[in-house]
C-alpha cells in the first residue's frame, strides 16, 4: 500500500497549522490545538499518543485495556486520544478507562466524531498494537506527519517501521514482538522516555520519519516493475 498526496502536513487544509521537514517545529501548534479541542491539559511537555482505527480485537484493544491503567497512573504526563468506532465490548471498556483517567484520555467514538488529521498532526506518537495487519495505512500517514509509530511487529507494520535503537540512533519508530500488554507498555515507555529526556534525538527522529517516501506513486512503481 501507499498513501495519496493529500496526506501532506505542508498542504493539509484541515490541520491547525501547516508544517514540513524544514518547519517541523510548527507541529507543536497542532498539538496545542488538539489538546484544546479535546479539553486536555494544554502542555507541550505532555506525551500525547493517538489512535485512529476500527475498534476491534484485531487492532490490539485487549492490550490497551490490560495496560493503560498502570501506564497512565504511573506516568501522569501521558495523554491518549482515540478516534474510532466498532465493537461495543471494547468501547465500554475504553469509556470506563476514560472515566478513571479523565485528564489523560479523550475518546471520539464514531468516525465523524472529530477530524483524523487533527490527531495525525497533533499527537507525538501513533499506536498500532495490531494482532495482525496485512499492510496498514495509519503508520504510513503518521510517519508523513512526523508522528512516531509504536507498533507490533506483524505484517505491514513490520515492513514499514524499523525499531529505534538508542545506541545507533537508527530506526523510525518503536515496536514489540509478542502480542503482550507488558511488551506494548514497555515500547510506549521507551518512546516516552526518549521524548522526555532526549529532545534532540526525538527531533531528529521526527525529521527522519518525515523524509520517508511511502507514497502510492512509489508503491505503484514496484507493481510496474513486477509486471
Amino acid at each position: 500500500n501507499g498513501i495519496s498526496s493529500s496526506w501532506d502536513p505542508s498542504r493539509d487544509k484541515l490541520i491547525y497549522e501547516n508544517y514540513s521537514i524544514g518547519s517541523y517545529h510548527n507541529k507543536e501548534a497542532n498539538k496545542a490545538y488538539l489538546q484544546k479541542i479535546m479539553n486536555l491539559p494544554e502542555d507541550k511537555e505532555k506525551f500525547v499518543i493517538g489512535m485512529v482505527t476500527r475498534i476491534a480485537e484485531q487492532k490490539g484493544f485487549d492490550l490497551v485495556l490490560n495496560s493503560f491503567d498502570v501506564l497512565l497512573s504511573n506516568n501522569r504526563d501521558i495523554q491518549f486520544v482515540l478516534l474510532g468506532s466498532g465493537d461495543t465490548h471494547y468501547i465500554e471498556g475504553l469509556r470506563s478507562l476514560e472515566a478513571r483517567h479523565p485528564e489523560q484520555i479523550k475518546l471520539n467514538i464514531g468516525y465523524d466524531a472529530t477530524v483524523p488529521n487533527y490527531i495525525y498532526a497533533g499527537v507525538d506518537a501513533f499506536l498500532m498494537p495490531s494482532r495482525f495487519e496485512p499492510c496498514g495505512l495509519g503508520q504510513l500517514i503518521a510517519l508523513k506527519y512526523g508522528t512516531i509509530p509504536i507498533v507490533r511487529r506483524t505484517g505491514g507494520l513490520n515492513d514499514t517501521v524499523q525499531k529505534y535503537d538508542l545506541l545507533t540512533k537508527k530506526g523510525n519508530g518503536f515496536s514489540f514482538g509478542d502480542y503482550d500488554a507488558n511488551q506494548m507498555k514497555d515500547s510506549i515507555l521507551q518512546a516516552y522516555h526518549l521524548f522526555k529526556n532526549n529532545h534532540e534525538d526525538w527531533q531528529k527522529l521526527i525529521q527522519r520519519a518525515m523524509k520517508e517516501d511511502n507514497s502510492i506513486k512509489k508503491s505503484s512503481a514496484h507493481y510496474i516493475d513486477l509486471y
